[in-house]
């Protein structure tokens, strides 16, 4: 919250050039330690996913970036966004690979692509993985996941497949694993521990949710817990 409200006096103090700046260095502040790198290791393309009903999977269109900023605020996942923040950090978004879950006229889900290095080397990073936080429960983020990287997989001629997440990202991280992504234990210093964190925290997770599906004493079923994706 103190990063936001700084970034908030900042926009309102401080040229266009200079609020770039801050940024890049609030958001140092914030994190000391880089996202966890997954590269895509698998040789299978995933199955499509459909939406659930009234629900409209689809690509980024003129005018979309307004709703798209307030869906990248309203997760509170990435900081504060704005017009100006969109097009600093999109640089490489390939727009034809931004896509988005669309409910009733509005934006509720995304995950786009970025051409980005990976080792010095061009690569696609996935990216921006968001979903409203009013709309759990209905693989929304599964969708736009398993499309941007169906469409990153297309690429030609082909390219390493990557993304960064936060160690707390416990269902996305399920998600991109199940997918066939695999992490990275090499590229900096805190991957080991942090992913042996990460793996206990699944494990907990996992270990919870089998006893909530076992026969409570008596004959009575537990009902099992939703998914959460």
């Amino acid at each position: 919250m103190a990063v936001a409200g700084a970034w908030g006096a900042l926009r309102r103090k401080t040229p266009r050039a200079v609020r770039r700046a801050a940024w890049r260095t609030l958001t140092a502040l914030r994190r000391t330690e880089p996202g966890l790198l997954m590269r895509y290791g698998s040789a299978n393309v995933p199955e499509p996913l459909d939406p659930p009903p009234g629900y409209e999977l689809r690509s980024w269109q003129p005018g979309d970036d307004e709703e798209w900023i307030e869906l990248l605020n309203a997760s509170g996942s990435f900081g504060q966004w704005d017009h100006e923040r969109l097009a600093t950090e999109a640089e490489g978004l390939v727009r034809t690979a931004q896509f988005f879950i669309v409910h009733r006229q509005h934006l509720v889900a995304a995950t786009g692509i970025l051409e980005r290095q990976l080792d010095r080397l061009p690569g696609l990073e996935l990216a921006w993985v968001v979903r409203h936080p009013s709309f759990k429960e209905r693989r929304l983020g599964r969708c736009t996941v398993i499309r941007a990287l169906r469409s990153a997989l297309e690429w030609s001629p082909p390219r390493p497949i990557f993304l960064y997440t936060d160690d707390e990202r416990l269902t996305a991280i399920e998600i991109y694993l199940e997918l066939g992504f695999i992490p990275d234990l090499e590229s900096h210093k805190s991957y080991p521990r942090r992913w042996q964190a990460v793996n206990a925290a699944l494990a907990l997770r996992k270990t919870a949710a089998l006893s909530e599906e076992t026969p409570a004493a008596g004959g009575h079923e537990v009902p099992a817990s939703p998914a959460g994706q």
